[in-house]
């Protein structure tokens, strides 16, 4: 409870503004240089878009992603990369959002929680990218459970000069809002990390990853590698 209060007031104090820095055009995007050879398409993703300013949003299905490396040495469209690296991965549709790259599964299926509508989502003031994010997350488990008294849970803080809003968002669905925080800031991803039975009760910690490029790098691929196992065990095998 003292943090979401804590989040809350920090919500209403006047911060520095920063315009997003997600590039128009994402899946053209060329790099001069690229020498990414990684353990897995996931921290290839991170190290292209951070170095690139590409922003993603990244829903998993499986954990082929986290396990399957990828190779990167001559420059070529993003869109040419990511066809090559998922076609070890099938079953995964690309496509931009905005200035979003999305990789999605390529089937349809039962709504998941990206598909919640957030009734209301607003901020009178600027935040931080990982303080929109907790209230996200807050509003999220409020629509899912309207009874709930308050919140527990650590969180990531983020870059605090990376500030966005004001925001007044009204039936936007969690995918949306999540494209929105991240094309808002100076740029990062969101990255599914487990699933989410809606038939259980929400845990405390949300189902999704954060990342900010105005962090450095290297933190960056500390977290998502840091995340790996979480999502090789959370998805598995058993749901390819």
């Amino acid at each position: 409870m003292g943090r979401a209060l804590a989040i809350v007031a920090t919500l209403l104090a006047a911060p520095v503004h920063a315009a997003g820095q997600c590039i128009a055009n994402p899946l053209t995007a060329v790099p001069r240089k690229i020498d990414i050879r990684t353990r897995s398409i996931l921290e290839a993703l991170v190290d292209f878009g951070q170095t690139n300013s590409v922003c993603f949003g990244i829903e998993l299905m499986d954990d082929r992603l986290a396990t399957t490396e990828a190779d990167w040495h001559e420059a070529a469209p993003l869109r040419d990369l990511l066809e090559s690296a998922l076609s070890h991965v099938e079953g995964y549709r690309v496509r931009e959002r905005g200035h979003v790259v999305s990789i999605s599964p390529a089937r349809t299926g039962a709504a998941t929680w990206l598909d919640v509508k957030i009734p209301e989502f607003a901020t009178t003031r600027r935040a931080n990218v990982q303080e929109l994010n907790n209230l996200l997350f807050m509003d999220l488990r409020l629509v899912e459970n309207p009874h709930l008294g308050g919140f527990a849970g650590d969180s990531l803080w983020g870059d605090p000069q990376d500030q966005i809003g004001p925001l007044d968002e009204h039936d936007q669905s969690m995918r949306n809002l999540l494209d929105l925080i991240v094309e808002s800031s100076r740029g990062g991803l969101w990255i599914t990390v487990r699933p989410y039975n809606r038939s259980r009760a929400l845990s405390n910690q949300p189902f999704w990853l954060m990342l900010e490029y105005s962090e450095p790098l290297a933190t960056n691929l500390g977290r998502i590698r840091g995340t790996l196992r979480e999502i090789q065990s959370a998805f598995g095998s058993a749901q390819r």
